[in-house]
């Protein structure tokens, strides 16, 4: 992960990645939606920062 980009890039390209379309950050309950009852494998590659962990593993993401 880039620092420059940061946990919010990552979730934004995620989600991005999942809907197949462009996502607005604002629109968070739409994209919980959208992606309820998606089932995904999600492997984090070379991350060495706790921050990334705990925000990419948390529940309600």
């Amino acid at each position: 992960m880039s620092k420059e980009k940061g946990l919010f890039h990552i979730q934004k390209q995620l989600y991005q990645d999942l809907l197949k379309s462009e996502v607005k950050m604002q629109n968070v309950n739409l994209i919980r939606s959208r992606l309820r009852y998606k089932r995904v494998l999600i492997i984090l590659d070379d991350v060495n920062e706790l921050e990334t962990n705990r925000g990419c593993s948390r529940k309600g993401w």
